[in-house]
């Protein structure tokens, strides 16, 4: 009788400890830990901050201009536009602040590289300015520079031509010795084959490299404006390029974002054999 009154004592001991010690490493959790399944899980609280989700998006995930930016990565396969291969390595912030955008030959890989960033939101209507600094009428008869906006997250983004609007710098594929009239700039609403969306003009920028490039996009219609140097409202002299558009194909509004890109037409290789680079100094987005 003894040893069975002994045996009841010792187990409701142990039974007191155990709970005891799971007590206090239950309180040891914080309060953000559930358990499931036989486990103790943390959930994530970023404390009323912006976590990355993974690596990728951490790796490639910049802030500029008051923005937060997605680097594009194709892991060295190949991506539209042009069916080119994007390192995120080509799209960087300088010292001084300013985004560099740079088509370079990868010599581990045998191949031509480009660059892009998507802003990580949608702003709607508004006005979109770029500022530039470059020879971007002596880019590479195959490089393209583009300051666009793109839509591939709406239901009917596909129907609304992905709500995209561009404004785009090169020569596609077009050597200027050989066709010495050929202009180097265009405005575009897509799709670019109906007739009155797309307006070609030329960029000569003879008094330096900085220019600024914009879009005021409103319900009712687009405004595209180009100017030598860095002004948000140049002087009338300084805009060499205006145009409006007013036609059936104005985008609605939608989940489109701003991007910008520097890469090769058709993936072909530069055709001077030289590495290509655009720094845009500032962007700008106005509400209506």
């Amino acid at each position: 009788m003894k040893k069975l009154v002994r045996f009841l004592l010792f187990s409701i001991l142990l039974l007191l400890s155990f709970n005891t010690k799971a007590s206090a490493e239950s309180l040891s959790l914080q309060d953000n830990s559930i358990t499931h399944a036989g486990h103790n899980w943390m959930t994530k609280d970023s404390k009323g901050g912006r976590l990355a989700q993974g690596p990728r998006l951490q790796d490639n995930l910049i802030t500029w201009a008051g923005h937060d930016w997605i680097i594009k990565d194709s892991k060295g396969g190949r991506l539209a536009p042009g069916n080119n291969v994007w390192n995120p390595k080509n799209v960087y912030i300088d010292s001084n602040g300013n985004l560099r955008l740079k088509v370079d030959y990868n010599s581990a890989l045998g191949v031509w590289e480009c660059a892009q960033l998507s802003m990580n939101k949608s702003l709607g209507y508004g006005t979109y300015r770029f500022y530039v600094y470059g020879a971007l009428d002596a880019l590479d008869p195959n490089v393209v520079l583009g300051l666009y906006q793109y839509d591939q997250n709406s239901p009917d983004a596909a129907a609304a031509n992905y709500r995209e609007i561009d404004i785009e710098f090169s020569m596609w594929g077009h050597d200027p010795v050989v066709y010495p009239n050929y202009v180097n700039s265009q405005y575009v609403i897509q799709p670019y084959n109906t007739p009155g969306q797309q307006f070609r003009f030329d960029t000569v920028l003879s008094n330096g490299q900085s220019s600024t490039h914009e879009y005021k996009w409103t319900p009712e219609g687009i405004h595209f404006k180009s100017s030598y140097g860095f002004y948000a409202d140049p002087p009338p002299s300084y805009i060499y390029q205006e145009w409006d558009y007013t036609g059936n194909n104005v985008p609605t509004d939608g989940l489109e974002t701003i991007r910008m890109n520097l890469w090769l037409y058709n993936a072909d290789k530069p055709m001077y054999g030289k590495k290509q680079e655009i720094i845009i100094t500032g962007f700008e987005y106005i509400p209506l």
